[in-house]
């Protein structure tokens, strides 16, 4: 995937096009491989860092309204 620099240099549509994208794609990969080894080798503690992992990751990624980073500072 290529993105021009107008899109780079733009905080909000960098966000929305690349970290909110790729932080989900992180997660849902974290959380398959969480899934798969309690599935085959039955340790759930494993898979709680997995998932905890994956559930920071969400949580970095959701545009939050106290976010000011992205320049939003009134969702209202």
């Amino acid at each position: 995937m290529v993105f021009s620099s107008a899109t780079m240099a733009d905080k909000i549509a960098r966000f929305f096009t690349v970290e909110h994208s790729l932080g989900m794609l992180i997660a849902i990969a974290l959380i398959t491989i969480g899934y798969i080894k309690c599935k085959k080798q039955n340790n759930h503690n494993r898979v709680f860092w997995f998932y905890l992992i994956a559930l920071v990751i969400i949580f970095a990624s959701i545009p939050w309204p106290f976010r000011e980073a992205l320049g939003v500072s009134n969702w209202a």
